[in-house]
């Protein structure tokens, strides 16, 4: 009887212990979801939509990869994720981003006067690499001629194989709609 319950008793501590992950990652997730609705409540609506070209542009120093432990349909096993405004997904990528990438995210649309608020998540690489993982996004606005401003950037930082997440916001001033005399 006791050769039977301990393959049994480590089966039930195999069980709770994986559970129990799973639960876990399910709660981060939605944490986030819950985070970026919230971002997006406080956010001052405003009604004028901003003009011109916008793009972001994502800089990566290490590789990003999918995280493998998570399903695939599920936001966090993406090893790239970009939120916009109100929770609207810019950017969702898959595939691994080697390091050195540069990405650019253009026309971004939904871009208003006030405040945007953009939210970035990347999945280090498994490989074995010992580097943080340091994603820089800008937020640029592009005139008629081709000229880029940045409007706001930010360095996201990864260390220890955790992943590189945080929002920036970037304020668009309303553009003049009268000339002065």
């Amino acid at each position: 009887m006791i050769g039977m319950t301990r393959p049994l008793l480590a089966a039930i501590v195999v069980g709770v212990i994986l559970g129990g992950t799973a639960l876990y990652t399910q709660f981060l997730d939605y944490l986030r979801e819950r985070a970026a609705q919230e971002a997006a409540a406080r956010q001052v609506e405003v009604v004028h939509a901003a003009h011109g070209v916008f793009a972001i542009d994502l800089t990566f120093t290490a590789t990003a990869a999918p995280d493998e432990f998570q399903d695939e349909k599920d936001r966090s096993s993406a090893a790239l994720f970009l939120g916009g405004a109100k929770g609207k997904r810019l950017l969702r990528r898959t595939d691994e981003v080697k390091a050195g990438t540069v990405i650019r995210v253009s026309p971004v649309e939904g871009i208003r006067e006030g405040e945007n608020i953009f939210w970035l998540e990347v999945t280090p690489a498994s490989s074995g690499e010992t580097s943080p993982l340091a994603v820089r996004l800008q937020v640029l606005k592009i005139d008629a001629e081709g000229r880029e401003q940045i409007l706001g950037e930010n360095t996201f930082w990864g260390t220890g194989g955790d992943k590189a997440a945080g929002s920036l916001t970037v304020r668009v001033a309303p553009e003049a709609t009268m000339h002065e005399h």
